[in-house]
């Protein structure tokens, strides 16, 4: 992939990484779900909160994922969420995950 002359990243669609295209973008949208529920919900992916809710580690990259595909966070839903405190937040983004949109 890195061989002179070549660019350095091939683009998902390309024939190097289109075969991982899925797995990039899932662990993409974890390590989002991770920051999102660290900075919100006190819930980071390793913490205690994240292995009481999902001990399995499959449930758990789920969860992250879904919640590191919603749309981006606005100023405004970033104060819906620090308003809310950690436990409502944590709730918030569970609920959001089901609707595929931020709350309000």
């Amino acid at each position: 992939m890195n061989r002179v002359g070549l660019p350095l990243v091939d683009d998902l669609e390309g024939p190097v990484l289109r075969e991982h295209r899925d797995a990039f973008r899932q662990g993409a949208h974890v390590m989002i779900g991770h920051t999102l529920l660290a900075r919100y919900a006190n819930a980071p992916y390793l913490g205690p909160r994240a292995a009481a809710e999902f001990p399995e580690r499959r449930a758990r990259n789920r969860f992250y994922a879904a919640v590191g595909a919603l749309p981006p966070v606005t100023h405004e839903i970033a104060d819906t969420y620090l308003d809310a405190g950690p436990a409502r937040a944590f709730t918030l983004l569970a609920d959001a995950t089901r609707t595929g949109k931020h709350h309000e």
